[in-house]
């Protein structure tokens, strides 16, 4: 058994971004061939053109579906949050950090609902203020969605794009 294809069959296998020493562990590898053989396979992917990429988010590694790859097969895959949460999502990042109220007034009194939901999957934080909540996103937050960014400004920029490209920025105006 190849060591670059073990790596390659555990990114595959797993459902969620892995450390490099988390991939090191779960292959028995050393951490600098876990590091060299993930650039090797990044390159690789890279270098034919596939559709799947080997994608590093902050410190942590995927296999992923490239874009626009990902917007064509999107309906392929299974729904992991409703539309609504999905919205609530999109508002928090694009706004943050955005009070829990705000948002409240926007979206409705599922907004408590969908924050509830979003925190449990730690994909956003929330710290009190006053009577209500501060909301932003975590690390976890791109990771998930498969967003290639690097900080909240990079978030919010990628997400006044996407709305532009469906047409009303006010989706995303509190």
């Amino acid at each position: 058994m190849r060591k670059r294809g073990l790596l390659e069959a555990v990114l595959f296998l797993t459902s969620r971004a892995l450390t490099e020493r988390q991939l090191a562990e779960a292959t028995g590898m050393s951490l600098p061939t876990v590091r060299r053989l993930l650039t090797l396979l990044a390159q690789e992917y890279n270098d034919r053109d596939s559709a799947i990429a080997v994608a590093r988010h902050g410190r942590r590694w995927i296999l992923q579906v490239r874009e626009p790859y990902r917007r064509e097969t999107s309906d392929m895959a299974p729904a992991t949050l409703p539309p609504g949460v999905l919205k609530t999502a999109a508002l928090i990042a694009y706004h943050q950090p955005v009070k829990q109220s705000h948002l409240a007034n926007l979206v409705g009194y599922r907004a408590y609902d969908h924050v509830r939901r979003l925190r449990e999957r730690g994909l956003i934080a929330a710290r009190p203020q006053g009577r209500t909540l501060l909301l932003s996103t975590t690390g976890r937050f791109p990771e998930f969605f498969g967003l290639d960014v690097r900080g909240r400004e990079d978030l919010r920029r990628l997400m006044a794009s996407r709305v532009g490209e469906r047409g009303r920025a006010s989706d995303l105006a509190i």
